[in-house]
């Protein structure tokens, strides 16, 4: 959702950026660090060093976004080919289980066990989809 900046908000950016973590601000606006960040640029303020104030781990996991555990595109690295089109595969079938596609869904998990077994991860995401969707027949 937009936040609309007050100004004394802005002042108080002003006056805090340079001490303050992007985190620590959204934590005090009650926004994201992403949107600090993008206030502090909209509004041309930079910190002064080589870098900004190092996020604490709080920080960090308060402005962190969760992933869904299936969602694994991110985590592969592409130097694996092999891997790469298993989670290709298994994300086809995890777009098919969810728009209710539950045969197409289920081919694409089989595929993935089929061809992909020794992608341990992926084939026991996909066993657990497949488990899923006979428990729900």
């Amino acid at each position: 959702m937009y936040k609309k900046w007050l100004k004394q908000e802005e002042d108080f950016l002003k006056d805090s950026y340079q001490r303050m973590s992007n985190g620590k601000l959204a934590e005090h606006f009650g926004v994201t660090a992403k949107s600090i960040e993008n206030k502090l640029h909209k509004l041309g303020f930079k910190r002064t060093g080589k870098s900004s104030p190092p996020a604490s781990p709080t920080d960090l996991q308060s402005t962190r976004k969760q992933r869904p555990k299936e969602t694994s595109q991110e985590i592969y690295t592409p130097e694996d080919p092999v891997r790469a089109n298993a989670i290709k595969i298994f994300d086809n079938g995890v777009k098919f289980y969810y728009n209710n596609e539950l045969s197409k869904a289920r081919r694409e998990f089989q595929k993935v066990l089929a061809e992909f077994s020794e992608t341990i991860d992926v084939a026991r995401a996909s066993r657990e989809y497949l488990e899923k969707m006979t428990k729900s027949e």
